[in-house]
């Protein structure tokens, strides 16, 4: 029985699920942003969730490498390291101030930050039906 599979999968869910809690915590809830609790608009999750899995199959052995080479590197488990690279991939793709060239990927972090500036900068703003919306994807 092949293992792997359900694993990568877990781990884009993971990944892709603290993207959009780093853009909430960025992008939401402040003069001029949307609600906090505003909903992803669906096809904007759609196109954000093949957005990220492009990037996990890119650089996802990476993380693994950080993850299993670095005992010191601090995260609790594997999903710990998957939800820290999400979290940094959207801040550093949107260069806001922290993200994988900030020291905590010492093995990786210049080619994780090349690879989350290269997948360019995204925006969000509510949309007309109140949803959040993502500017950028394609």
């Amino acid at each position: 029985m092949n293992t792997t599979a359900p694993r990568v999968r877990s781990a884009r869910v993971i990944f892709t699920t603290a993207v959009i809690e780093a853009m909430r915590f960025t992008d939401t809830g402040e003069e001029d942003q949307p609600a906090t609790d505003a909903p992803l608009h669906p096809e904007d999750r759609e196109k954000l969730t093949d957005d990220c899995s492009k990037f996990w199959e890119q650089v996802g052995h990476l993380v693994h490498d950080e993850f299993t080479q670095r005992p010191d590197a601090g995260f609790e488990n594997w999903a710990d390291a998957v939800r820290s690279a999400g979290h940094d991939f959207w801040l550093t793709r949107n260069g806001h101030g922290a993200g994988f060239w900030d020291g905590d990927w010492t093995l990786h972090g210049d080619a994780l930050t090349t690879a989350s500036e290269a997948a360019g900068s995204l925006g969000v703003y509510e949309g007309d039906d109140g949803s959040l919306c993502i500017d950028g994807l394609s």
